[in-house]
């Protein structure tokens, strides 16, 4: 007996998506949210897909092509992904934009942009207008429209199974409800600090008072927990992306001031300070103790913002409320960056190699003044002189979490596979709490894409098992 032919657990851009989909093909369906809203994290992003060969890139004069954003996601990915799951992914990003825009999401060429580490002219981030609020506002109402039934407020405890080991249903606290199929799309687990220690250690690695969560609340990892405990495999360990931050406040800034200098604990600087957040995190990671630190001096410190030399606005697409004049003498005063006469006494104070960090901006000055960024390579625009005495450091991070990429195995149909190397009956997953699509973060509409493209699939397949007609 059944009481639904769906039951999907999670309510943000997969779980809409896919109770879309069952929805048309005629699926009764349940959808329980742990939240007091639907849209989960999706509704909080900036509503950015990855896409390559779309209408407006052509519209722009950008030749790509869904082979090349493959060729780039299997390189970015280090090939630690499924090949067959990476190349449904990046064939599906026109798709979805279509099907989001049958649903009154519009895309516009002002918000076509680079997310990665891609080349600069084929940008392949298209930006909702809205962001994702506007997509999971349009998408839920459509959801709704097609007769959807929610339980918001609602915490899925567990998996029903029956005595061939088909899942059967859900438990919830108050109680069990019925279905052939069920479709598990909780997100991540940032929220999990024990979770984030065994399967995204990088990310834990500073503890508590370090680590911050972008996503929302309810992200625990049920859904990794539920499948584990039906049986499933597990792939995709240690993945993750992580934007580094001084812990002043817990906002998320993808991108610092592109004039600032980083150096790491041995007084080195080691990376193009305006490289993408999306390798930032690792690059950060394999420093001494996984620490750095943006180092500045008075005249940036106390910068009229309104100076073109420091505004540097095509790179800081983000805004960056820490990093005003005003919230940086708030910070130093609360003791979080540190404060020296000399570059030396800086260097003691911060845990930073004296001599070294001496050096290095001696070098880097030098640089300056030439025109040319003799190590790193930064562009020009932002090489300003650090002279203008006291000098400041503020210790960085990588500890706010974006995504987590630890999830349970699937196929490209999106069902689950269990640690016997078999499809488990009845339960499909799709979203962030799906392991082998994401491992290295690939630029941003790599999440949302994925939680649509995958959400879809188990959708669609889902109801077909349920309703008798899969093939």
């Amino acid at each position: 007996m059944r009481d639904y032919d769906v039951i999907i657990v999670g309510g943000g851009g997969a779980g809409v998506a896919a109770a879309i989909e069952a929805l048309d093909s005629g699926a009764k369906v349940l959808l329980c949210e742990a939240a007091q809203r639907l849209g989960g994290s999706a509704a909080n992003s900036g509503g950015v897909i990855m896409a390559a060969g779309s209408p407006l890139q052509k519209s722009q004069g950008i030749e790509d092509s869904v082979d090349d954003l493959y060729n780039y996601y299997m390189t970015v990915n280090l090939n630690e992904v499924e090949p067959a799951l990476a190349y449904k992914l990046c064939a599906g990003g026109v798709p979805t934009m279509e099907w989001l825009q049958s649903h009154g999401v519009t895309f516009s060429a002002q918000g076509l942009y680079v997310t990665g580490i891609e080349n600069p002219k084929t940008p392949r981030g298209h930006t909702a207008d809205g962001n994702g609020y506007t997509i999971m506002e349009k998408l839920s109402q459509a959801a709704m429209a097609k007769g959807l039934e929610v339980a918001l407020k609602t915490r899925v405890t567990g998996l029903l199974r029956d005595d061939k080991g088909a899942v059967c249903g859900i438990s919830t606290e108050d109680t069990e409800v019925r279905a052939p199929t069920v479709i598990l799309t909780t997100g991540g687990f940032g929220n999990n600090m024990e979770m984030l220690q065994q399967y995204f250690p990088d990310a834990a690695r500073h503890g508590k008072d370090w680590h911050f969560y972008i996503g929302i609340d309810e992200n625990k990892g049920d859904g990794l927990q539920m499948g584990l405990d039906a049986g499933a495999a597990v792939v995709g360990e240690g993945g993750g992306q992580c934007i580094i931050t001084p812990i002043f406040s817990k906002e998320v800034e993808p991108y610092i001031p592109a004039w600032m200098i980083y150096v790491n604990k041995n007084g080195f600087r080691f990376i193009d300070e305006t490289a993408p957040y999306v390798v930032m995190d690792h690059v950060v990671y394999d420093q001494p103790d996984g620490v750095c630190f943006a180092i500045m001096d008075h005249a940036a410190f106390t910068r009229d913002e309104n100076d073109p030399k420091y505004k540097t606005k095509e790179f800081l697409v983000f805004p960056t409320p820490n990093w005003t004049p005003e919230k940086l003498a708030e910070h130093q005063q609360n003791g979080k960056i540190h404060k020296a006469d000399t570059l030396e006494e800086l260097g003691r104070k911060a845990g930073i190699a004296p001599d070294a960090l001496a050096a290095t901006m001696a070098e880097y000055n030098h640089d300056v003044a030439s025109g040319r960024d003799n190590h790193y390579l930064k562009n020009k625009t932002y090489l300003l002189p650090l002279t203008t005495p006291p000098y400041y450091a503020v210790e960085l991070r990588a500890t706010a979490v974006g995504t987590t990429h630890t999830g349970l195995r699937v196929n490209i149909d999106a069902e689950v596979i269990g640690s016997n190397g078999r499809a488990i009956p009845g339960l499909y997953c799709a979203g962030e709490c799906a392991g082998g699509i994401m491992k290295h973060y690939a630029g941003g509409g790599n999440s949302l894409l994925n939680c649509f493209v995958y959400g879809r699939v188990a959708g669609r397949n889902a109801a077909a098992l349920a309703k008798g007609t899969a093939a």
